[in-house]
């Protein structure tokens, strides 16, 4: 679970850098609410069901800070 939540952090991280224009403070809020969702459903998903779960999760990190190309 913690390499998920890393992979969500670095993941928003890294898009926000690119994406000036959104503030710091704001980011690191969104960011702190896509760990917590994580967290809350993390307990309902089984281990059949966690790799898809990883992949969902890693996907809406990045879709909710999408980079700049």
């Amino acid at each position: 679970m913690k390499r998920v939540i890393k992979k969500i952090k670095r993941a928003a991280k890294k898009s926000l850098q690119k994406k000036s224009n959104v503030p710091r403070k704001k980011a690191v809020t969104k960011v702190k609410r896509a760990v917590k969702k994580f967290k809350k459903n993390c307990h309902k998903i089984d281990q059949a069901n966690w790799k898809s779960s990883e992949k969902k999760y890693t996907k809406k990190a990045k879709k909710n800070h999408p980079e700049k190309k």
